[in-house]
């Protein structure tokens, strides 16, 4: 009798453990694009890295954007911010968009699908003057020019992390 009852609690406690780990709601993109840069690699690199029988240093021909991390903070003052976080994962890519200023917070694949224009309109890399990305960083985004402080992290597809910090 005593295993049994011992098999018995194994699997309903199994059945919840699984229940509770499907159930997640996360802002997970899933429908990113295969040739997106990762933060561990480009999906290129992870699908092909087998079959490649010619070895290259340049991987961004195959990526979709110029980074694989991209945090946008944008503060406004009176706890009005805007926000954005894009991390691209081999696995999908956590991605939000906060807007304080319009009350919205857009996560997974609607954010992605918003920021996926505007991203291709980023043309800026680890060599681009400052103010140039910051010219970038309020068209593309458009931003209120009124800003207390603008702070942007990225990872670029090299590998290469920036902080820039912008101020009028």
């Amino acid at each position: 009798m005593m295993k049994w009852s011992t098999f018995l609690a194994v699997s309903i406690l199994t059945v919840i453990l699984v229940g509770c780990g499907s159930g997640n709601k996360s802002n997970n993109a899933s429908n990113v694009k295969d040739n997106a840069p990762t933060s561990e690699g480009s999906a290129y690199d992870l699908t092909n890295r087998a079959n490649d029988t010619t070895k290259t240093n340049d991987n961004t021909q195959n990526k979709a954007f110029n980074f694989s991390e991209f945090k946008l903070d944008a503060d406004y003052g009176s706890n009005q911010t805007y926000e954005i976080d894009f991390e691209n994962r081999t696995n999908g890519a956590d991605v939000s968009i906060s807007d304080e200023r319009k009350n919205q917070k857009i996560e997974g694949n609607a954010a992605y699908t918003k920021l996926e224009p505007l991203f291709k309109q980023l043309k800026f890399d680890v060599n681009t003057p400052d103010e140039e990305v910051k010219k970038q960083i309020l068209k593309v985004f458009n931003l209120d020019p009124n800003y207390h402080k603008i702070e942007l992290d990225v990872k670029f597809s090299d590998g290469t992390k920036k902080k820039y910090t912008f101020t009028p």
